[in-house]
């Protein structure tokens, strides 16, 4: 649960406030010399110059700030941390040594160097934390003050939430999402994950951490962003082919038209359907029917289905994604349902498998053959 970050009457100040200094450092100069018409207010315009836009970003900065603590306190997890508001970044690090835009504020990081924090409606929604290098210096290039994988695990250490857990170690080759975390704390909205394992719309705590390395393996910055629902995850490790005792039931079918059971429980593979665009990322989504034959309830949590590549790795699929989604729901005694399982896939990972770990059991497996 997320405390709100202003309160109706933070709010109100805030409104009153901004819209003074807007009015203040906006209004148009006009005058008339003697024996001339005056140019109306409401029609005179003037450009702004580069010192008044700075001036003014740093008035909004400062008033969304005043706002923020008009709220109320940061949840302790966040405070000056991914998740966190402007004021909890100020108290934390200090005012900020200068402002990019009226949604982007640069702080002294507690270990050298600089964040930089991109804020959506008062909270920090991506942290862009580099060493103490040039700031005109090139990501690419390598600088003595870089980052190495240790430094980079101490960036994370300190900037997510306090509560975090990251689904492994970071993989400094990893081009695109190098791990990762959740945290309770990010959770957006009120309310309660559903049975399957997959929190509701805006509910998700997940982040993405991502490396920037130079020619040399250096690491030149470490972001930290808030996820979107189909953030692509890093690929593991297959584990064993064995179950809890040891052995394992399996089956191997083809997705379109392939249809198995295992312990009452039948799954038929559909059709499958495979994106790539350039703004979202490759996404791979399997449009299967599940059948509960069983006299218990069957949960549909995302981690029961997998996506294997030739090499032994593999990846979960993600929450949401194609719709009707079919994960994240649990299916009653006799009930069945249809619906898309779907995968961000990661770059360099090419797809052979889908693997359904039957009401998640690893010793009980249904793998479809991808066309």
């Amino acid at each position: 649960m997320r405390r709100k970050i202003i309160g109706a009457g933070g709010a109100g100040v805030g409104v009153v406030l901004l819209t003074a200094a807007l009015v203040l450092t906006g209004a148009v100069r006009t005058g008339a010399a003697e024996g001339t018409t005056a140019t109306p207010v409401s029609t005179a315009t003037r450009a702004m110059d580069g010192a008044e836009l700075t001036a003014l970003r740093t008035q909004v900065a400062a008033l969304s700030t005043e706002v923020a603590r008009l709220g109320g306190a940061d949840v302790e997890a966040v405070a000056g941390r991914l998740g966190g508001s402007r004021a909890g970044f100020e108290e934390a690090y200090g005012p900020a040594t200068s402002y990019i835009g009226d949604d982007q504020a640069v702080y002294v990081a507690p270990r050298g160097g600089r964040v930089t924090v991109t804020f959506e409606e008062g909270r920090a929604v991506r942290l862009i934390v580099s060493p103490d290098r040039p700031a005109d210096k090139p990501t690419g290039e390598p600088d003595r003050a870089d980052f190495d994988l240790t430094g980079a695990a101490a960036v994370v250490t300190d900037f997510a939430p306090a509560d975090a857990s990251l689904g492994g170690e970071l993989d400094s080759e990893a081009a695109d999402v190098a791990a990762i975390g959740t945290s309770p704390s990010l959770i957006v909205a009120l309310g309660t994950p559903t049975a399957g394992g997959c929190p509701a719309p805006g509910q998700g705590g997940t982040f993405a951490v991502s490396l920037t390395t130079t020619a040399e393996g250096t690491i030149s910055a470490v972001t930290l962003e808030r996820a979107p629902d189909l953030a692509p995850t890093a690929p593991t490790p297959a584990p064993p082919s064995e179950g809890e005792t040891g052995g394992v039931t399996s089956a191997r079918v083809s997705l379109s038209g392939g249809s198995t059971s295992i312990n009452g429980i039948r799954v038929r593979g559909v059709q499958s359907r495979d994106e790539d665009e350039a703004n979202r990322g490759r996404r791979l989504a399997v449009e299967l029917t599940v059948e509960n034959g069983t006299e218990g309830e069957l949960l549909l949590d995302p981690a029961y289905f997998v996506l294997l590549d030739g090499r032994g790795r593999q990846i979960p699929s993600v929450c949401g994604g194609v719709e009707p989604s079919l994960v994240g729901q649990a299916i009653a005694s006799g009930d069945g349902a249809q619906g898309w399982v779907t995968f961000a896939v990661p770059q360099r990972f090419s797809p052979r498998q889908v693997v359904y770990f039957v009401n998640g059991s690893p010793g009980l497996q249904i793998a479809f053959i991808l066309d």
